[in-house]
């Protein structure tokens, strides 16, 4: 469960970025972790803030420059956050993820030292390090602030549909977001996001519950194939492929793991994962080469009109 969270092949993928100095304690290392691209976003958007009147000012009389590099400290805390995303969210979920011990108390299964108790008891006294509250509030926090993050995009680009491909700034600030998909399909990330949350909230809150974790896990993947297929909502037709191929391969495996917990043979199931895992990696290849090797897409349905190339050093629009 936990590596299909990250399975998105054209987004990319979360960073292994962990503290490991041992002069840290664990609550600080966990805090540290989770809270540096928050911070580092933050220090980013107040500096946007700051320079919001100025570069509207310096635009007016005729001077983009400060403008573009506003807009290009908006699209790199952008890129941070999509880097990310999957990183601060499950590690802010990590207090729900509790495993039993043989005291018949449930311990983080991150930190195994702190028992889950979801209220403030006689731990806490000797500070909030030491007790459960201590990782709950502040993942609580950086949960609701990632959700508010995507309800932020979401406003954004709603806001300013009518000018996503053809005023430059918005480009350069928020085209990560959106260059990739078709004209009418410009919110897509936005699902993409809450899809990659809803994996991580159900790996980690449901991690002592198999059935419900398989359940849940087949319910938003078999959802995202069938509006995948439903819209196929990107510029290319390779990367609609792409996406389907590992939507599917991250269902097999779901439908492998249901399998195998239900009682099914240990080796036939180890079998099957390993087909499923080199049948996917041919294709994923196989579309990788299509798409660097260079194609040209032109899609015209239902007033959808972007000429597509994409070449061997990245995706170019003309619109």
């Amino acid at each position: 469960m936990g590596f299909v969270s990250q399975i998105d092949l054209i987004n990319a993928a979360a960073p292994s970025c962990f503290v490991t100095n041992e002069k840290l304690s664990s609550h600080a290392r966990w805090v540290l972790t989770m809270c540096a691209p928050l911070l580092l976003l933050g220090l980013i958007g107040a500096f946007s803030v700051v320079m919001c009147f100025p570069a509207l000012l310096c635009r007016s009389l005729g001077f983009d420059r400060l403008a573009k590099f506003r807009a290009k400290a908006d699209g790199v805390a952008t890129g941070i956050f999509l880097l990310t995303y999957i990183l601060m969210s499950s590690q802010a979920a990590s207090p729900f993820d509790c495993i039993a011990a043989p005291d018949g108390k449930l311990y983080m299964r991150d930190v195994p030292g702190i028992e889950c108790t979801y209220i403030v008891t006689a731990a806490c006294v000797g500070g909030m390090t030491n007790c459960h509250s201590g990782y709950l509030l502040p993942g609580i926090i950086v949960l609701f602030s990632c959700v508010a993050a995507i309800f932020i995009i979401f406003k954004i680009l709603h806001s300013k549909r009518a000018q996503l491909r053809s005023d430059e700034l918005t480009l350069r600030t928020y085209g990560t977001l959106y260059l990739r998909y078709e004209n009418d399909m410009y919110f897509w990330e936005i699902w993409i996001l809450a899809r990659k949350l809803s994996i991580v909230l159900i790996q980690r809150m449901l991690q002592a519950h198999t059935e419900a974790q398989i359940v849940c896990a087949a319910v938003v993947l078999i959802a995202a194939l069938v509006l995948q297929r439903r819209f196929k909502p990107f510029i290319s037709t390779s990367l609609d492929q792409l996406e389907e191929c590992v939507l599917a391969s991250c269902t097999l495996l779901v439908i492998l793991g249901a399998y195998a917990f239900s009682g099914g043979p240990q080796t036939e199931t180890t079998v099957l994962y390993f087909v499923v895992i080199a049948l996917t990696f041919v294709r994923v290849a196989q579309l990788l080469r299509r798409i660097w090797a260079g194609e040209q897409v032109q899609h015209t349905e239902s007033g959808r009109a972007n000429a597509v190339q994409v070449q061997g050093q990245g995706m170019k629009i003309l619109v």
